[in-house]
Formats: C-alpha cells, structure tokens, sequence
C-alpha cells in the first residue's frame, strides 16, 4: 500500500509540475542583463590596420546591457550609460597612449618634432587631438549604436531578432 501511495504521490507530482512549465515564450519575457566585453574586437580592429598596427592596446572596455522581452513580440536592447562612459572614457585615454606613441613615430620619421606634428594638423596636444575625435556627438552616436529594437523569434531554443 505505502509503495502504491508514493508512486501515485510522485505521479500526481510530476503532473502537477508539468502542468507548471511555461512555454519559451513565457520563459524569456522580461528584462535580461549581462555585461558584454568588446575589448579584443577593439583590439582585433586596431591590429589590421597596418599604419597604426601596435601602437594601441584597449585596455578594457565592458557595456552592460538590458534586453527585454515583450509578450507581443518585440525585444529592446539598451546600454547601461555608466558602463558606457566609463568604457569610454577608457578608450580614450589608451587612444591618448597610442597616439603619442604613433605622432612621436611619424614625427621623427619626418625630422620633426611631435609638437610640430601636432601643430601641422591644427592640435596643440595629443589630448586635443584625440578630444578632435571625441566629440559629444560622436559619443551619442556610437551610444545609440549600441541600442536595438524590434521583433524576436524563438525556434528551437535559439532567439532570432529583426
């Protein structure tokens, strides 16, 4: 009797349970974080160019982002803003780094100095220089890069976005 009641106890459970799986869909709304490293594809990008190959070394560069998941469909990546400036921010000084190397480089091939370098191209630093490209424009724009919107697609454990 006490083995009949505990398989029947365990079946009615496993029932019971069954019963309270969600479908991937119900599974994957909400809002998902996770951080996102993108320091070697800096990286990577900055060793195919031949004329600044190892002059730069990103040193980090980590975003966090949000994706949330509708019920009708539709997905929304964001960028945690903090992350972002700081990552920034860090590019920007390693953009500092390597510049100063690469203008004190070319310079000295040239029989100049880096300040007369600097100065032929209209900056009176590497800071500047690097500020020249730095715009707050330029920042809001790679932000709005990072965001995406649209609609998603779930099929055989995999997401598809559009």
């Amino acid at each position: 009797m006490k083995k009949i009641l505990a398989f029947v106890t365990a079946v009615v459970l496993i029932m019971s349970l069954a019963s309270c799986v969600k479908s991937d869909e119900e599974l994957i709304l909400g809002s998902w974080t996770t951080e996102l490293d993108v320091t070697e594809v800096f990286n990577e990008m900055f060793a195919k160019e031949e004329a600044t190959k190892g002059y730069f070394n990103i040193s980090e560069f980590k975003l966090g982002v949000t994706m949330t998941f509708k019920d009708d469909g539709t997905y929304e990546m964001t960028i945690d803003e903090e992350s972002f400036d700081k990552s920034m921010e860090a590019l920007r000084e390693d953009l500092v780094d390597g510049f100063t190397d690469y203008i004190a480089d070319t310079a000295h091939k040239a029989g100049i100095t880096s300040e007369a370098f600097l100065k032929l191209m209209g900056h009176s630093s590497v800071y500047q220089f690097v500020d020249s490209i730095f715009t707050e424009d330029m920042i809001n724009d790679a932000l709005e890069e990072f965001k995406a919107s649209g609609k998603y697609l779930l099929k055989d454990g995999k997401i598809f976005t559009t």
